[in-house]
């Protein structure tokens, strides 16, 4: 089961009903104008192996509920309004090879130490967000190629280029 929603122009919250269909494996609201927080009844669901919420017009922060879905491969909140800091429950998500969380400026805080634990990751995006620290070096050893990250705000050993700050 999965929920394609793409650029149609939908307007409202999440429902937190879609926390009910614990199956769903994809979620994939994007360009749409959708407001509100993230629903933590997402967290219910599982089976999720793909959440795309890119270019909404969410806030709030990323709820650490995000924790529980481990078979999850993609999340990408970019291009939205999210704040507050990386929940370290990130670091559960050992599935995981795409993060992308660039173009949310609000959204600040430290490179959580568990991101270490992501050893399946392939891309991460932090541009456009106020997160700084460093990637965990263990990252450096793995299949992680795609990187966008603010040289001047995060410390990345194994980042070939970086990125200018997005507005």
């Amino acid at each position: 089961a999965f929920h394609i929603l793409r650029n149609e122009e939908i307007e409202g919250t999440i429902p937190t009903e879609l926390g009910l269909l614990q199956s769903m494996e994809l979620i994939n609201i994007l360009g749409n104008t959708l407001q509100g927080t993230i629903p933590t009844e997402l967290g219910l669901c599982t089976s999720l192996t793909w959440m795309s919420l890119w270019k909404n017009k969410l806030t709030g922060q990323i709820p650490t509920h995000i924790g529980q879905l481990t078979a999850l491969k993609l999340v990408s909140f970019s291009g939205n309004s999210i704040s507050g800091t990386l929940p370290s429950e990130l670091g559960l998500l050992t599935a995981l090879t795409s993060l992308s969380l660039r173009g949310n400026p609000q959204l600040g805080g430290m490179v959580p130490t568990e991101l270490a634990y992501l050893t399946n990751l392939q891309k991460l995006e932090f541009a456009g967000t106020a997160v700084s620290g460093s990637i965990p070096s263990e990252l450096c050893a793995t299949n992680l190629t795609d990187i966008a990250v603010v040289c001047s705000k995060v410390e990345c050993e194994c980042c070939q280029a970086c990125v200018e700050d997005e507005p």
